[in-house]
């Protein structure tokens, strides 16, 4: 078991269905995936697949739906859990397409009754990290331009200024700056560009 929060880079050494941990409707299971790192630290996933709704954004989606999809971003080769599914030598219904794929774990801590748990939330996003937005281009969507980067100067050259920082009107205390273009009927958006 993982025993730190983090993203780790891991290979599934088991994909397999296994009884609903949770939900109790019927016909109701888990899809359960070990992960192990490369030191040998393994630990589950469990991605239930049932109707019941997810939560939070994911509230007008059945949990089999996001299952589903956890499995495609990991590498499932199909729309179709069922046709890839085998019985192993015990009789329980693996996945073997999945086993040996290297991804992703990211690994949060839970307290339940004052004692610490680190689960796998999440398989094959890297935590879902932010992707960063170009500057030049968020600015050119509101009508603006981007300051000058700054120029590599050759040794023994005097340095340049530094270019300034796209700045805005400030505010009166404790009220947050308006973006550009917020005084437009339809607030910062109404300069946006397609």
């Amino acid at each position: 078991m993982f025993k730190a929060e983090g993203t780790y880079d891991v290979t599934v050494t088991r994909a397999i269905l296994g009884e609903a941990k949770f939900c109790q409707d019927a016909g109701a299971f888990d899809v359960c995936i070990e992960v192990q790192d490369a030191n040998g630290v393994s630990d589950w996933w469990r991605g239930e697949w049932s109707n019941r709704p997810g939560v939070g954004n994911a509230a007008n989606r059945p949990r089999w739906e996001l299952t589903m999809e956890t499995l495609k971003k990991i590498g499932f080769p199909s729309d179709n859990l069922f046709e890839q599914l085998q019985a192993d030598a015990e009789g329980v219904a693996n996945i073997p397409c999945l086993v040996g794929v290297q991804t992703t774990a990211t690994v949060k801590m839970t307290e339940k009754e004052g004692k610490i748990y680190y689960n796998v939330h999440y398989l094959g996003d890297g935590g879902n990290a932010p992707k960063g937005l170009n500057l030049g281009s968020l600015l050119a969507a509101y009508g603006m331009t981007a300051p000058a980067a700054p120029q590599v100067q050759p040794q023994g050259a005097a340095p340049q200024p530094a270019a300034q920082p796209v700045r805005q009107p400030a505010a009166a205390s404790g009220e947050i700056p308006a973006f550009p273009g917020s005084a437009a009927p339809n607030g910062p958006f109404a300069n946006l560009k397609r």
